[in-house]
């Protein structure tokens, strides 16, 4: 077979690739079954619940004609599943339509409650023959306006399929559990079903800035919705005050927690992960850690202050702070990145310094676990310790070839298979393609043979998104290194991965032209990630193997305002954003300069959405950037706040200014308000069907800037999901630098 060089060619992006996500398990009777959800680009992005059986054969659970989504944010949490008499039952609801819908072993859908035009669903939990998920509502007028969007969490009978049917019925009879909030996330029934956990917010406040804990007794309810009580209660007493400078709000000292992810060890012990400072750790070291709260009445509250009984019902146990971030920012629904494993210990999935690590939560035999007959008091904490624990990684690539990751690298924490030592992941290395696979949970590195690439554990590649061409070499992939970066003010080290060209026999070498022949340093492409509260991740992507395959270096930037490194650096950019995202991409590309790691004249950015505005703002900021290019990027931030969905209708409070008190901070920050700052190249790409940043935005840029040109894909929104898009896409961004970099030759 003759490989094409670069391997990574056009025709090899618009191959079909699955979306994996959302991986769970079934325990008890339904031990061995393994669930995830995934899209199919061969069928249009239809998105299917698929699952391996105990016996190892693959099955959908979901029917041909059924597309399992949310519309609710940017969706997940879409399904459910239990094992039941019949067999497996999915639950779920779907992304064009709505509705609920249950599927038996991937039957014929059964409705359960009827799709309607203004009402979504998502987070879907089970709990004792009772479905409770979000529900968004929207209320309208009689021409069908939207007047108001109202979220609650609903509940839902389900008996057993074959006891008896499920009439389908509206949404608004479902019984509402939780109502009064703006937002709602994480319904977590517990295993006994007596109470229901969940997290909720309010406007202004994003799931990651300030949140509510809350907990509710079903048995309490008498038919009604129950009584909620706050564990906790995350709200800042003030977000922003006003500066001298009206141009300039800055953020108050934050007294905000974000609390995410509750999940239950058993009837009465609830966990959640909080940034909550405790009491003897500095401002500093807040991250999202495990927290406990028991229910009061246990064996040995006797012990118990009778005024927090009183007030709560429940017990605050303080675990000792995990020494790496566990959790994710909540752009969608149903992330999972700690669990309970049945014998009281905790397994979570955090990150470290931006690079993810399995972390295991042993309870001393002192203060128990599920089975705890030593309480603790409120306030202190509950004695026990967090080991680093390891997966296997997977066979090398290529037979014979050099082993490449020592350990796998799960997206989310890994979940049990059955009551042994197995597990299943999703395992993204910085070397292969993602995948569900399955192995055992490791005290210490894993093995590898004497003098050989393959590794004595074993692991199980259950479905893979997409194949690498056969024949590469561990050469032809470009790998990141961490760099940590000094920063002279504000929480720091800054943080990047930098990716170099790629030398195998199948990459290019570096790019042709006068300074290339000078120097011998590779162009670098420096990315700009979204959100801007998201992070950069260390896993084999094409975007970045696209460019290291041509002789380009890449260099990707966890600015500060990115999640994985604690609250004090994701809350940085709080009122900064346009500042010091764009001063630490500046940064961190001048570091890689000074260590010979890039051409200083050949140094481009590209980013998209949020990353689209830090773009254009490092472009005006001065001549280190020869180009950049702009994704469906932000260029007025005062037509963002008007004009984009519900779940970040007052993000722009938090990262720029309260709205509309500080919109000259708005125009003083929109790269809109001053093209004649921008000298150099610009490349917009944007959907023609974009809802969160329309394409009006990239054209009002466009028409200011003699030196830029606009690329429209009419049926994209925002976010690229074809692959003939993606494809085409890059082509255009690659042949718009080397474009530039020959008229710099030609010009010097």
């Amino acid at each position: 077979m003759n490989q094409s060089l670069p391997w990574l060619t056009a025709e090899l992006m618009t191959r079909p690739s699955r979306s994996l996500s959302e991986l769970r398990s079934l325990e008890g009777e339904g031990a061995g079954w393994l669930a995830w959800h995934e899209r199919r680009p061969e069928e249009k992005g239809r998105g299917v619940v698929t699952a391996r059986r105990p016996d190892g054969c693959l099955v959908d659970l979901t029917p041909p004609e059924s597309d399992v989504g949310s519309a609710i944010h940017y969706g997940g949490g879409a399904w459910t599943f239990r094992r039941g008499r019949k067999g497996v039952e999915t639950f779920f609801t779907t992304r064009r339509t709505g509705g609920l819908w249950r599927s038996l072993e991937g039957g014929r859908a059964e409705c359960l409650v009827a799709a309607e035009p203004h009402v979504r669903f998502a987070d879907l939990a089970l709990g004792s023959e009772t479905l409770f998920c979000v529900c968004e509502r929207d209320e309208t007028d009689a021409e069908g306006k939207i007047l108001r969007t109202v979220m609650e969490i609903v509940a839902l009978s389900v008996p057993e399929a074959g006891e008896e049917s499920i009439p389908s019925q509206k949404a608004g009879a479902l019984r509402g559990v939780a109502q009064g909030a703006d937002f709602m996330m994480s319904p977590r029934p517990s295993p006994d079903g007596r109470f229901l956990a969940w997290v909720e917010w309010d406007f202004p406040f994003m799931p990651w800035t300030a949140t509510r804990l809350c907990v509710a007794d079903l048995a309490a309810g008498q038919g009604k919705s129950p009584a909620r009580t706050v564990l906790l209660d995350g709200k800042p007493q003030e977000v922003f005050q006003d500066s001298t400078d009206t141009t300039s709000w800055k953020p108050v000292q934050d007294t905000g927690t974000s609390t995410i992810e509750p999940f239950w060890g058993d009837g009465e012990t609830l966990y959640a992960l909080t940034d909550q400072r405790q009491p003897d750790q500095a401002e500093a070291q807040r991250h999202w850690t495990p927290t406990a709260f028991r229910r009061s009445g246990m064996q040995g509250s006797e012990t118990q202050p009778e005024r927090l009984k009183a007030e709560t019902g429940w017990e605050r146990l303080l675990l000792p702070p995990a020494p790496a971030e566990i959790g994710l920012p909540a752009w969608v629904f149903g992330q999972r990145t700690c669990l309970a494993l049945p014998d009281g210990r905790l397994l979570a999935r955090g990150l470290k310094d931006g690079v993810a690590q399995l972390l295991c939560f042993t309870p001393d035999a002192a203060s128990g676990s599920q089975s705890n007959t030593h309480p603790v008091a409120p306030g202190t904490r509950t004695g026990g310790h967090w080991q680093q624990v390891y997966v296997p990684a997977r066979p090398a690539m290529t037979p014979g070839s050099p082993a490449q990751g020592i350990s796998g690298q799960p997206e989310s924490v890994p979940v049990p298979l059955g009551t042994g030592d197995l597990f299943a992941w999703i395992d993204c290395p910085d070397d292969q393609p993602p995948a569900v696979v399955t192995g055992p949970l490791l005290r210490g590195l894993p093995s590898c043979e004497e003098g050989h690439g393959n590794r004595t554990e074993t692991v199980d590649t259950v479905r893979q998104a997409w194949a690498l061409p056969q024949n590469l070499t561990p050469a032809d992939l470009a790998r990141p290194r961490l760099l940590t970066i000094p920063v002279t003010e504000g929480p720091g080290p800054l943080r990047a991965f930098y990716i170099p060209p790629a030398r195998g026999p199948y990459c290019t070498g570096l790019p042709a032209g006068k300074q290339a022949a000078e120097n011998g340093r590779p162009p670098m492409v420096v990315i700009v990630h979204g959100g801007p509260t998201g992070q950069a991740r260390a896993e084999l992507s094409f975007k970045v193997q696209w460019w290291t395959t041509r002789g380009y270096a890449v260099l990707e930037v966890n600015y500060r305002g990115s999640t994985g490194f604690g609250r004090a650096y994701r809350e940085a950019l709080a009122g900064r954003w346009g500042l010091l995202d764009v001063q630490d991409c500046l940064t961190a590309a001048q570091y890689a300069i000074d260590h010979g790691l890039a051409d200083p004249q050949r140094c481009v950015i590209r980013g998209s959405s949020a990353g689209g505005l830090t773009v254009l703002a490092a472009l005006a900021a001065g001549p280190l950037f020869r180009a950049g290019t702009s994704l469906y990027g932000v260029t007025d931030l005062r037509a963002l706040a008007e004009d984009t969905h519900r779940f970040e209708a007052r993000y722009l409070d938090g990262l720029v200014a309260p709205w509309p008190a500080g919109e000259a901070t708005y125009l003083a920050r929109s790269p809109l308000s001053w093209p004649e700052r921008i000298s150099q190249p610009v490349l917009f790409l944007h959907g023609g069907c974009d809802k969160v940043v329309p394409l009006a935005q990239a054209e009002a840029l466009h028409a200011r800037l003699p030196d830029s040109q606009l690329h429209l894909y009419p049926d994209e929104g925002h976010g690229f999901r074809a692959p003939e898009t993606l494809a085409d896409a890059l082509q255009r961004e690659l042949a718009f630098y080397e474009s530039v970099f020959q008229q710099a030759d030609d010009a010097g």
